[in-house]
């Protein structure tokens, strides 16, 4: 039996935080107490750090098909980075091809999962073309493979669904207990200002942020929730970016019904300013849909997260090279969609939320850990440190002042959109079920042993 003991760390979960120690045995948690003295194969001491549960991300895109390319990171490489920053467990997103079958889609991004990610995962099912053979798939998909989950698009031709169809996805989900999540933008807005803009010849990087309104989010989410609220479906919202489609969370939340919300911190950190560099392949690393707002949205964001109203931190990891992004530069919307993350999210956002804003540990654990496993269905296997749960945990130094660069990232990706900011606070030893895989920013892991969870 592998056991693992750590010693005099300050263990911090969304119900409290303690000094104590944990044992581990066989990559499971087995008892926390103030002075455990049992022998073990391993001993670490944890004095002076944060001992806090492994992050979960349920919005990442590894292997993203973008027309004729990939996004760069791989689910290798890609969970490989995200393990340097703390986070142990993801969700992807296999997408549905219309005129092809669910089964297709999770199939073709299982051929690219598994066995290749150093993170374990889940895949949510993106449902793009709603007819009798996807609703039952949808049946099956939730018993069979545990997809507990089902996004949505209301915009984008090859994406979306129209309100019809959301609704029969959404009474299916209810039958089975499982949420739908979705990208809250409204598509007849958006290709009327693409239209427009094509006519005008208002093409550069910086009509990207225009031509996605805060008005087609604000539309998309609030008929959103008037079809979840008549269906009783929980819905999820998706990298939420705008003050006015937050007020209809609010609202609907204040009313009793169950809606989420997720934001990412790029919104929480930047703004629409960065579209207006007269160096376009600068401008180009920020496009991803929705895109950056103004101040004024981002400060609500952040309201919303300390009032409660946003339950989780995600990242929507979705990079480019730079090779890939300038290749269209004149023409907005070619560009790929997406900015890196995934590495990125925890610490980015300890630095911000906690350090700069105060927000409390036990809710930055709620908002990275707990939130996010328990509305996706793992809430009895990870983001707790807890016995019978997965010993996914990281060893956390409040105070260690790093710089975030492409440089000394891991992700697949020649660009940060953080580039020389410096941040306080750092993952200093990251355990993977029982194992120390990350210590000091340096990988233990020599091969990947992340699994596929089945989610209930």
């Amino acid at each position: 039996m592998r056991t693992l003991l750590i010693k005099n760390g300050t263990v911090v979960t969304h119900d409290g935080i303690k000094q104590a120690d944990i044992l581990v045995k066989d990559g499971k948690i087995t008892s926390i107490s103030p002075n455990i003295s049992e022998n073990s194969n391993q001993t670490i001491d944890a004095k002076k750090l944060l001992v806090m549960p492994g992050g979960v991300d349920v919005h990442t895109h590894m292997e993203l098909p973008a027309g004729d390319i990939f996004s760069s990171d791989t689910f290798e490489t890609g969970t490989l980075a995200a393990l340097h920053g703390g986070t142990t467990t993801i969700i992807d997103f296999a997408n549905q091809t219309k005129g092809q079958s669910l089964k297709k889609a999770f199939s073709r991004w299982q051929e690219r999962a598994n066995g290749k990610t150093y993170t374990d995962y889940g895949l949510h099912i993106a449902v793009t073309d709603v007819n009798d053979n996807t609703l039952r798939e949808m049946d099956e998909f939730f018993s069979g493979e545990g997809v507990t989950s089902f996004k949505t698009f209301l915009a984008y031709e090859h994406n979306k669904i129209n309100l019809e169809n959301l609704r029969m996805v959404m009474k299916k989900a209810k039958e089975l207990g499982g949420i739908v999540s979705l990208h809250a933008e409204d598509g007849g807005i958006l290709e009327k200002k693409l239209c427009e803009f094509q006519k005008t010849g208002k093409t550069s990087p910086e009509y990207h942020y225009l031509a996605h309104p805060e008005i087609a989010e604000e539309k998309a989410t609030a008929e959103a929730i008037d079809l979840a609220i008549k269906e009783d479906c929980p819905l999820y919202i998706v990298h939420l970016t705008s003050k006015k489609a937050l007020d209809h969370i609010i609202s609907a939340q204040k009313n009793g019904a169950k809606i989420f919300a997720e934001t990412c911190p790029h919104y929480l950190v930047l703004n629409k300013e960065k579209y207006y560099n007269p160096d376009h392949l600068e401008a180009a690393k920020f496009i991803m849909s929705p895109p950056l707002r103004c101040d004024e949205d981002r400060e609500a964001l952040w309201e919303g997260i300390f009032n409660g109203h946003i339950q989780v931190i995600g990242t929507d990891h979705c990079p480019f090279t730079l090779s890939q992004k300038k290749k269209n530069l004149s023409e907005f919307w070619k560009i790929p969609n997406g900015i890196p993350g995934v590495e990125n999210r925890m610490e980015l956002f300890f630095h911000e939320a906690v350090n700069r804003r105060g927000l409390s540990l036990t809710e930055f654990v709620k908002l990275c850990s707990q939130n996010p496993a328990k509305i996706f269905g793992l809430e009895n296997i990870k983001g707790h440190i807890a016995p019978g749960f997965d010993a996914d945990i990281i060893l956390f130094d409040p105070n260690e002042e790093h710089i975030l660069s492409s440089e000394t990232h891991h992700m697949n990706v020649d660009y940060s959109p953080y580039e020389g900011m410096k941040i306080k606070g750092r993952c200093k030893k990251v355990i993977f079920k029982g194992k120390v895989v990350i210590d000091d920013n340096k990988s233990l892991i020599s091969h990947p042993e992340g699994i596929y969870l089945k989610r209930t």
